[in-house]
């Protein structure tokens, strides 16, 4: 029909129009950002969390006020918390002991939902790496940088920042988006937490995701070597950064996260405590693989207890400690109490002033110890 042509037709013209007006918006905020002057900006959407990256941004913070002069120096972090800045602040010197000066800035993004992994069911590594482009152009948007600095790990980013007028982009990276592990378990075609089983056992499926992951590590390491600064939090980290970072591999260094260990250096060398302990930390996430600790630790009980013959076997003790951060870390805390009671674990959960109180051998915590499995 004719209104059917018509729409045809115009399709091409509603598209260059679409195209200009995003460019127009690109073009507007390069100008923006172009012209931002001593503006230090952080890019941790979970600010809020109270775990180990978090630690991280605020001892980095803190050592950067400290120690280099930022006098005139508009310094903002970039955050999704509903928290107030005083919620934030309060809460950071209690969990941490840093204290965040009133000079620091809390700059609000909406759109933190486009980075969480349970907002892409399918292609989870390509919608995050979108989501974080997305996140990236609200934050200049919101507060123009002219220093990036990231402490979460959005490596997807940096190229999009630099082209969008940041003068200087720096990162400190926990964890590769990539691992050369993630891709082997694609290729040997075996289940893991990113390699559903209707994959694993499709050949065609699995060549599928080996050229969809590819295509990401290409991506990622092109935009990786945008970065004019790279730390990473280990060693581990840092051989996959400069494998992938190619252009970025003589950059790459290594900080260990700070760690307080005060608390720590106060416990005893001699534990008075009966059982053998063993102590897993790690957070609750899935590519922590706690589950197969439990079965692991299971067979070690059967296998104690068949070998020990008349002899009581020894006790043993299995502590999995991590921070609890959100609902999602709840729910998979719930999943593996629930599998350690199918497993035969008896088990019980500690706050951390009770885990460290049972690493340093208390007679109540070993009387604890008598009664429960701890998982």
């Amino acid at each position: 029909s004719t209104r059917e042509q018509t729409i045809f037709f115009a399709m091409p013209a509603l598209f260059a129009l679409l195209l200009a007006l995003l460019s127009a918006c690109l073009l507007s905020l390069r100008l923006r950002v172009v012209r931002a002057r001593r503006v230090l900006g952080v890019l941790h959407p979970y600010a809020n969390d109270g775990g180990g990256g978090e630690r991280v941004l605020w001892v980095a913070l803190r050592e950067l006020l400290a120690r280099h002069q930022l006098q005139g120096w508009r310094v903002v972090v970039y955050t999704g918390d509903a928290a107030s800045d005083d919620e934030i602040r309060a809460a950071t010197l209690s969990r941490f002991g840093v204290d965040v000066p009133e000079s620091v800035e809390f700059v609000r993004l909406r759109s933190r939902r486009v980075v969480e992994p349970s907002s892409y069911p399918v292609a989870t590594l390509l919608g995050q790496a979108v989501g974080s482009l997305l996140l990236l152009l609200e934050a200049l948007a919101r507060a123009p940088p002219s220093v990036l600095l990231d402490t979460t790990g959005y490596g997807y980013c940096y190229a999009a920042a630099k082209a969008l007028g940041v003068r200087r982009v720096g990162c400190y990276v926990h964890y590769p988006i990539l691992s050369s592990e993630m891709v082997g378990a694609v290729e040997r075609r075996a289940g893991a937490h990113n390699n559903a089983a209707r994959i694993a056992s499709s050949p065609a499926l699995t060549s599928l995701k080996l050229a969809y992951y590819r295509a990401l590590a290409a991506a990622y390491g092109a935009s990786g070597a945008a970065a004019d600064v790279v730390v990473a939090n280990g060693s581990w980290t840092a051989g996959h950064l400069r494998s992938l970072w190619r252009g970025a591999a003589g950059r790459v260094a290594v900080a260990f996260p700070p760690c307080d260990t005060a608390a720590l250096r106060a416990l005893p060398l001699e534990r008075r405590a009966a059982p053998l302990l063993l102590l897993s930390v790690a957070q609750f996430r899935p590519e922590k693989d706690h589950a197969l600790q439990l079965k692991a630790f299971a067979a070690l009980l059967r296998r104690a207890s068949a070998s020990a013959g008349d002899t009581p076997p020894p006790r043993l003790l299995l502590v999995l400690a991590g921070a609890v951060r959100h609902e999602q870390d709840a729910a998979r805390l719930a999943a593996l109490a629930a599998l350690a009671t199918s497993l035969g674990l008896r088990h019980a959960t500690a706050d951390g002033r009770a885990v460290r109180e049972l690493l340093g051998g208390g007679a109540e915590e070993a009387e604890e110890a008598e009664e429960a499995e701890e998982a």
